[in-house]
């Protein structure tokens, strides 16, 4: 539990961030290319016709799944940049899968920072752009080089309103909300990331095929179809307001934990 000194050093160190300088606005970029700040745009990313907020998937989806994760953490980004598109594409598009983002911030204070703009992007209705970015652009645990320049950087990258950006990254509300958030995730692991089936959980990133498994069986309990198959065309249809709304989340402690 983090004491209020901490919260309140947590609190000073994400409003200082509208303080520090970043460097202009540097313009979105073409998907795979960088911008003029060197803000990695991954070529590919996170289907947005099944986006809804911090979810992907209709949520009369069968089977749920919730990340517990951390945009510092090496693990995550291997599922978020492996295993989750290919979920994307034979179980969220066809309506079989729900997949929910959830901050568990456990490695430093520049997690907590991350996440914070991530709930900024998604106030903008880019929620899953940013996290992309976020990944795409990831570099050595706690090494500072998540500064509010960046993250601004990040936010020009895919064509964010900068003002409105810059006037919600110093929010301390959002410090309540991850902290919240972080809390919950750590009553379902201790570390990042957490698959969470609900009835299954999962510590790490496995691979598609033992995820594929897992899915499958849960499917079946479900009274669903089994084995999903990639969707050649269509989508499913995108989750609404009525998607489970994630707790609000939780800044982390600052201690760190290893990734799987």
């Amino acid at each position: 539990m983090i004491t209020g000194g901490v919260l309140a050093v947590a609190v000073i160190g994400l409003i200082g961030l509208q303080f520090l300088p970043g460097s202009g606005h540097s313009g979105p970029a073409i998907p795979g290319t960088r911008t003029a700040a060197g803000i990695l745009v991954p070529a590919i990313g996170t289907q947005t016709n099944v986006a809804y907020g911090r979810t992907l998937g209709s949520p009369d989806a069968p089977v749920k799944l919730i990340v517990w994760s951390d945009f510092q953490c090496p693990a995550c980004k291997n599922f978020a940049e492996g295993v989750e598109g290919r979920l994307i594409t034979n179980y969220v598009v066809p309506g079989k899968l729900l997949v929910e983002y959830r901050d568990m911030v456990i490695i430093g204070p520049e997690s907590e920072a991350a996440a914070a703009a991530s709930r900024c992007a998604d106030d903008q209705g880019k929620f899953w752009p940013y996290h992309d970015v976020l990944f795409a652009n990831q570099a050595p645990e706690n090494s500072g080089a998540i500064t509010a320049g960046r993250l601004k950087d990040m936010a020009d990258a895919i064509g964010l309103d900068r003002t409105k950006f810059d006037a919600c990254l110093p929010r301390t509300d959002l410090l309540t909300q991850i902290q919240a958030e972080t809390r919950e995730g750590k009553t379902r692991g201790q570390s990042t990331p957490t698959l969470d089936f609900g009835t299954k959980v999962i510590a790490g990133s496995p691979g598609y095929d033992s995820l594929k498994t897992t899915i499958d069986e849960l499917l079946v309990q479900a009274g669903a179809a089994g084995s999903a198959s990639p969707a050649a065309s269509g989508s499913a249809s995108a989750a609404s307001p009525a998607a489970s709304a994630p707790a609000g989340s939780a800044a982390a402690s600052g201690a760190a934990s290893a990734s799987p």
